[in-house]
């Protein structure tokens, strides 16, 4: 009884540190969906769309239904509260790669609207309608925030507070430069075209870098998945091999303690090797 309390406080826990990393996650790449403004064909702005938010609470949510699937088809609690956890660190790390790809592709986007902007700063075409230019051939996802962003200068806001406070709410390095570098010139003048060059460039330089630093820890990061896979698949075996020993042990309260365990003890470690492989650049 004392090892299941232990176990579900450990559990708690877990769900706590991946709501907070999954809600944090979403909060950043949920600025270029949230509040957007649609721009009419006559320049009017109608209503904000409704926002897409990212699920910030996938991997609990998941390693919940699973542990609590596992326990209602007759497993053991402690059993299922292992395979709650490894579910939950399993879809964490996919949910993970999936969010870091997109905010690769949102500075991909944000790399090419500021060449078509410079292009037609370059071309004698004004600011505003310069970024018009970039947001009416941009994608989505960035493409509902430059237009809202448009229509804030063009409804008459002031265009530095306008790049300041979008630069403050979107917590990406790369879009917060190129905002603060709209407000250096706004407040200040010079050659914007000049500086949105060099600002494009420097995005598409740290781009390649972080490249290379994740293709150089993809070993890493594989291997993490990798423990996972290789404890269950030699457990099945050992399973279909002998399963009166395996049954045997299984079936004691002290087993099922130390299997919920060894599944924390294993979930705690490759969310340490993520995070070490994790590189801020």
């Amino acid at each position: 009884m004392a090892e299941t309390i232990v176990i579900m406080f450990v559990v708690a826990g877990l769900l706590f540190v991946a709501w907070q990393r999954a809600s944090a996650r979403a909060r950043i790449l949920a600025q270029f969906d949230r509040g957007t403004v649609a721009v009419s064909a006559g320049g009017e702005a109608s209503p904000p769309a409704r926002a897409w938010r990212p699920p910030q609470l996938v991997s609990p949510a998941v390693g919940l239904a699973v542990g609590l699937g596992a326990v209602l088809l007759g497993t053991p609690p402690a059993l299922g509260l292992a395979a709650g956890v490894a579910t939950i660190v399993v879809v964490a790390l996919l949910a993970g790669t999936l969010a870091e790809r997109r905010r690769q592709r949102l500075e991909r986007q944000l790399a090419e609207a500021i060449d078509i902007t410079v292009s037609s700063l370059r071309a004698g075409v004004g600011i505003s309608d310069a970024l018009g230019d970039a947001a009416e051939i941009a994608k989505p996802p960035i493409r509902p925030q430059l237009v809202h962003f448009l229509a804030r200068i063009q409804h008459g806001e002031d265009p530095v507070f306008a790049c300041k406070d979008t630069a403050r709410s979107v917590r990406l390095e790369s879009f917060r430069l190129f905002y603060f570098a709209l407000a250096v010139h706004w407040e200040g003048g010079g050659s914007l075209a000049r500086t949105l060059a060099t600002t494009g460039r420097f995005i598409r330089d740290r781009a390649e870098v972080g490249r290379r630093i994740r293709s150089q820890s993809a070993e890493a990061r594989f291997s993490v998945l990798g423990i996972f896979a290789l404890t269950y698949v030699l457990a099945a075996l050992m399973w279909r091999a002998n399963p009166e020993p395996m049954e045997g042990f299984l079936g004691t309260g002290l087993g099922q303690g130390l299997v919920a365990l060894g599944a924390v003890l294993q979930a705690l470690g490759a969310g340490w090797i993520s995070r070490l492989v994790r590189i801020r650049y």
